[in-house]
This record gives structure tokens, C-alpha cells and sequence, in this order.
């Protein structure tokens, strides 16, 4: 072996130095200093360098399994809140952060942490048959009064029912829609598999409370709205409160309740009563509708105003100085409704223009008033005339009425009958019937041609007064918008 092979140091020669390098290698000798043995180069054999590159190479690949390992744990932390969920983050079992927005999130993962999930949008649960009898599937696809049964009685715990406040038993289904208002508190609160049943329990108590209290006529007309006061609403308040005591972090949203029924024993008789009040409900309606009609037909717009001050004077009239108003002063307010002008009751002014046959009657009485006083008129211009002719002569105006009223007596059908001189007899009279009907017929002639013609009249009138009346209106809108009229 040459001098290059051999060890430094007090290195053994001969036998000994060949004694030494054919022992054995120490077990400790399994460890090496790579950096010697990289040092050392061409001193290491074949095989111990083939050692020496599979430990670097594996060393290399555990440190790399164990880089990927570390970012596959991190990463598992990556997870994804719904758009209808919030998220809570808990490190350690604790919370670290509360509402977590929807998107792609972060925490540390299990088991030094995790993101809890909570739904927020809205459930809707069925209260089902809690407080329905047991029925058979045909008899559910049946109208309510028309399930025959021979039960009577109802059996507990196999039949549902309600008590109402009268005492009276009654039936309903109901169901409910709510939301997770606080996530955190039900998660911390509210097992998952048990929310449900916590919310039918917290409506059903809430429907005992608010049924206890309200009669059955009154809960058989309850409606599904939820507006306040509703049997509705009460059952809402009520479950809450349930929800609310038990920190459960549930909002309920909604109660709807469907149909309360009367028990199937009486079924009939409700409806027949519920279709009686429906019938004098119609006809009080129509009753209503009809006495709007004829009011409105009477008096227009004015009409309900007129009631009111028509009341007001009889009252006026039989308490006197006790009504608060005289007599004189509520009927000049009818009379300026009549005419259509503003009046001022209770404090407010009431301008309604007057139509219908209120209309019409004012329009003939206006026409009357008039035609009395041109008549009235005419007679008087007609008598002065004559008195003034009397007083200048006599006798000239007694032979001119004279011949005027015996022309007038010759105008008429008669019949001249000549007896001689000196005669005597019996002379009986045998009218002609001819004569009679034909002064009929000529007499309502002259009716229907007066008829007519007052009929025209008045409608021409009734025209010039409508047009007088709008242009009246208007010109009272113009005052009242600060436009001058005209």
C-alpha cells in the first residue's frame, strides 16, 4: 500500500496496519460527516459514496415531503363561506372572529382551528297535525264539511285541538318562516338537528297562548295577515319570546295561519251560521251601495253634507238653545248647498255642487217662480190698461169684454134650437155624443201641445242654468287658485 493510502498520525504498519483495515467498521461509524466525507474525495470507496449520495437525496426528498406537507395543512385552512351563510372562526375552541362576510376564507386548520358555517337565509317549517284530528289520507282531500266521522269525542294524544277563550274546541295548521339572526349565539346554543323541533314547540306554544285567548267566532274570521293584533302576530310575539329567552339567535319572520275550523261534530252548523252572516253581510252591502246610488241620484255631491244639516235643524228644532246651533242658522247653511255655495261646518268648508233630481225640482221650481210672476205681470199691465179705458168710457170697454166673452162662447160647439112663437110643448134635450168626445179630444190635444211645450221649456231653462252654473264653478276654481275670472 502506498504512502498516500496510509493515515496520518501514528498510523499502524505491517500486519498490524492490515489487522486494522480488515475489522470491522464500528457501529458509530453509520454516521457521517458528509462534509469530511466530501472532503475527503477519492479516499472513500465506490460504495460508501453511493451511501453517502442516497442519504444526501433522501434527506433532500423528506425535507421537500415535508415543505409540502406544512403548505397542505395551511392550505387546508382555505375554505368558502356561502352567500347565504356567515361564518365564525375558532382558534383553540375559542372565537376568534365573529360574522364572517361570504367569500373565500382563512383560518387556521383543524385541530387548532376551523370556520364554523351558519345559514342565513330564510327557513319555512310546517307546524303539520298538532292540532288537527287524525284523519285518513281520503278524508284530508276532502272539503272540511264534508268529512263524515263517527267520533264525537276527541282522543288525547291521538287527536289535536285548540281551546279557544269561550271554551269552545277548534282546529288549525299553521306554519312558519324564519332566519338565524345571530350566528354565533346559535351555534354556541342551538343544537342543528334540534332546531327544528325547538321552533315547532316554540309555535305551538305560542299558538295555545294566543288561541286561549281570542273567541271562536273570532278566530274562525281570522285572516293569515300579519298585521298587528292578528292571531297571527300574537303567535309570532309569543314564539319569539321562547326563542329569544333560549338565546337561540333565531328571528321568526312569519306565522301563517291556515283555515281554523270548528270541530267535524258541528263542522255543518258553523258554516251554515258563517253562511248567513256572509249573506246579511251581502245584503247590507247592497242595501249601502243603494242607498250611496239614491243619494247621489237625489242631491249629486251634496248629498251626504244635506243629510248632515237636515239632521242638524231637526235637532236644532226639538232641543232649541241645547243643540249649539239655531234653527235660521243651519237652514241658510242648506239653503247655500242648495245654491252650491261654500259652507263652513265643524270647522271646515264644504263646497259640493248640488245634481240629480234636487237639481231638477230647483230648476222647476226657478221656472214656476218665474212663469207666476209673468203671468201675475201680464194681468196687472192688462187690468191697468183697462181701468184707465174704464175711466175715460164705460161703456165702450163693458161692450168690448162683452163682445170679446160672447165670441169666445160662439168659438165653442153648440147647437141652435128654434121654438115658434107662441108655442107650447115639453122640449127634452138629447145632447149630440159626437160633441163631447170631440171637445175631449181637442181639450187634451191642447195639454199635450202645453205639455210639450213646457217640457222645452224647461229643458232649455234647465240647459241655461247647468251652463250658469258651471261657469260658476269655474270662476269659483279660478278665485281659489288666485287666477282672475273672466
Amino acid at each position: 500500500m502506498s504512502d498516500g493510502a496510509l493515515p496520518e498520525d501514528g498510523a499502524l504498519t505491517g500486519n498490524g496496519a492490515a489487522t486494522a483495515l480488515d475489522a470491522p467498521p464500528a457501529r458509530g461509524a453509520a454516521v457521517l460527516d458528509l462534509a469530511d466525507n466530501q472532503a475527503a474525495g477519492p479516499s472513500l470507496d465506490p460504495a460508501q459514496e453511493s451511501l453517502a449520495s442516497a442519504l444526501r437525496l433522501t434527506f433532500r426528498i423528506v425535507q421537500f415531503v415535508m415543505v409540502l406537507l406544512v403548505a397542505a395543512f395551511l392550505i387546508s385552512g382555505v375554505q368558502t363561506v356561502g352567500e347565504s351563510e356567515r361564518g365564525i372562526k375558532l382558534l383553540f375552541g375559542r372565537v376568534s372572529q365573529a360574522n364572517v362576510q361570504p367569500g373565500i376564507r382563512w383560518n387556521w386548520p383543524y385541530p387548532f382551528g376551523e370556520i364554523v358555517r351558519v345559514g342565513t337565509s330564510q327557513e319555512s317549517l310546517s307546524v303539520g297535525d298538532a292540532f288537527m284530528p287524525r284523519l285518513s289520507a281520503s278524508q284530508r282531500s276532502r272539503r272540511w264539511t264534508e268529512i263524515t266521522t263517527t267520533k264525537n269525542q276527541l282522543k288525547p294524544g291521538e287527536d289535536g285541538s285548540v281551546v279557544t277563550a269561550d271554551g269552545a274546541i277548534a282546529h288549525l295548521e299553521c306554519s312558519v318562516a324564519y332566519h338565524r339572526d345571530d350566528p354565533v349565539a346559535n351555534a354556541q346554543h342551538v343544537y342543528s338537528l334540534d332546531e327544528a323541533s325547538l321552533v315547532r314547540l316554540a309555535v305551538q306554544r305560542g299558538v295555545v297562548l294566543a288561541v286561549a285567548q281570542t273567541p271562536i267566532d273570532a278566530l274562525l274570521r281570522q285572516s293569515a295577515s300579519g298585521s298587528s293584533g292578528s292571531l297571527s302576530e300574537q303567535i309570532r310575539r309569543s314564539a319569539q319570546a321562547v326563542l329569544d329567552r333560549s338565546e337561540s339567535g333565531i328571528v321568526i319572520d312569519t306565522v301563517s295561519v291556515r283555515d281554523p275550523r270548528p270541530p267535524l261534530a258541528v263542522a255543518k252548523e258553523f258554516d251554515a251560521v258563517a253562511q248567513a252572516e256572509a249573506e246579511a253581510a251581502k245584503v247590507r252591502e247592497e242595501a249601502s251601495q243603494a242607498a250611496r246610488l239614491a243619494l247621489t241620484d237625489m242631491a249629486g255631491e251634496a248629498a251626504e253634507p244635506l243629510l248632515d244639516r237636515i239632521d242638524a235643524y231637526e235637532r236644532a228644532l226639538e232641543l232649541g238653545s241645547d243643540a249649539g246651533e239655531t234653527p235660521d242658522a243651519v237652514l241658510a247653511q242648506i239653503e247655500a248647498l242648495l245654491e252650491g255655495r261654500p259652507v263652513e261646518i265643524g270647522g271646515r268648508t264644504v263646497e259640493a255642487a248640488p245634481g240629480g233630481q234636487v237639481t231638477e225640482i230647483l230648476n222647476q221650481g226657478r221656472q214656476y217662480r218665474t212663469d207666476v210672476v209673468a203671468r201675475a205681470r201680464s194681468r196687472a199691465e192688462v187690468f191697468q190698461a183697462k181701468l184707465a179705458q174704464f175711466r175715460t168710457d164705460p161703456a165702450v170697454l163693458v161692450a168690448s169684454d162683452w163682445a170679446d166673452a160672447y165670441l169666445t162662447f160662439l168659438s165653442n160647439h153648440y147647437e141652435t134650437i128654434l121654438v115658434p112663437e107662441g108655442s107650447e110643448g115639453e122640449l127634452i134635450l138629447t145632447p149630440d155624443p159626437s160633441i163631447p168626445r170631440k171637445l175631449e179630444r181637442e181639450r187634451n190635444l191642447r195639454q199635450a201641445q202645453e205639455t210639450i211645450q213646457g217640457k222645452i221649456e224647461f229643458l232649455q231653462n234647465r240647459s241655461k242654468l247647468r251652463e250658469q252654473e258651471r261657469l260658476e264653478r269655474e270662476a269659483r276654481q279660478r278665485r281659489q287658485q288666485g287666477r282672475p275670472s273672466g
